[in-house]
């Protein structure tokens, strides 16, 4: 989670869509399925496959999950946001996994990821639609970015790829996924 803490949270608010859809991370979580390789002497970026990637309700959480009980401290996570952020807050997004191990996947481990979203994030525009295949190229490619600024210098409210890569050699790499 901490490798790719920069794709998460970018794939997060393109996910949500929020321009068009205001407040959706109130319902919605961003969900990730992984399994990992069963390798453990792999590079830490390199040990999961990415089996899933899409939103999920918070109505679609299994009763009694782990992932259900975590999605319990999303008030607290608020209040801690407006603290953190005061009048910029715009809101909370949250990231569930389920990680599976084991050849048949013999034993599951879930996790709730939150974190604070400011207005200017919620306003930019997703550039890209496929923001799913983009996660998914980070993830094979082993990418560690910086998160998005939120806009492309000259173009008011507009963010770059849908909160991707802002600097010159990743754009030219990362123009290639999903093509």
């Amino acid at each position: 989670m901490s490798h790719y803490d920069t794709p998460l949270k970018n794939c997060a608010i393109a996910a949500m869509h929020l321009p068009e859809n205001p407040h959706m991370e109130r319902q919605e979580i961003l969900y990730l399925q992984l399994h990992h390789k069963g390798d453990s002497t792999l590079p830490i970026h390199d040990r999961f496959w990415v089996l899933a990637v899409g939103r999920r309700s918070r109505a679609e959480l299994v009763p009694g999950s782990a992932l259900c009980a975590m999605n319990a401290g999303y008030p607290e996570a608020c209040e801690r946001g407006k603290i953190e952020l005061g009048d910029s807050f715009y809101g909370v997004v949250r990231i569930g996994f389920s990680i599976l191990f084991g050849p048949q996947p013999s034993a599951v481990a879930e996790r709730m990821k939150h974190f604070s979203i400011d207005k200017t994030t919620a306003r930019a525009t997703i550039v890209r639609q496929d923001w799913w295949t983009l996660f998914r190229g980070y993830v094979e490619l082993g990418a560690k970015i910086r998160f998005c600024c939120g806009r492309v210098q000259g173009l008011d409210g507009l963010c770059c790829s849908g909160g991707w890569v802002h600097d010159a050699e990743n754009r030219e790499a990362f123009s290639r996924i999903g093509k």
